[in-house]
């Protein structure tokens, strides 16, 4: 991760891991899916879902040109606020 955390996790095993797994338990498509994403350890999910990905404005570079290259959305806003932003796209999607 970044920003002063570190992520402790099992050889083999990320965010990635679960939301494959939810993705076929479930049997839902991942371009269905969406993530909000901020980091690093967050670009396999961005990878899994595509256009699906949205990154809050505090993102670093690299998440948010993955999630542009992908067709996704960044919020302008940062953390919460950046979140509330992503839902209100979201509204404005099915609106």
């Amino acid at each position: 991760s970044y920003g002063g955390y570190i992520d402790i996790i099992p050889k083999g095993i990320d965010k990635n891991t679960g939301l494959r797994f939810e993705s076929e338990y479930n049997k839902v498509l991942p371009e269905q899916m969406r993530v909000i994403v901020d980091g690093e350890n967050d670009l396999p999910m961005v990878e899994f879902v595509g256009p699906g990905s949205r990154a809050v404005g505090n993102a670093t570079h690299e998440v948010k040109t993955a999630v542009i290259d992908r067709g996704g959305f960044v919020a302008k806003g940062e953390v919460g606020v950046g979140v509330l932003e992503i839902a209100q796209h979201e509204k404005s999607l099915f609106s």
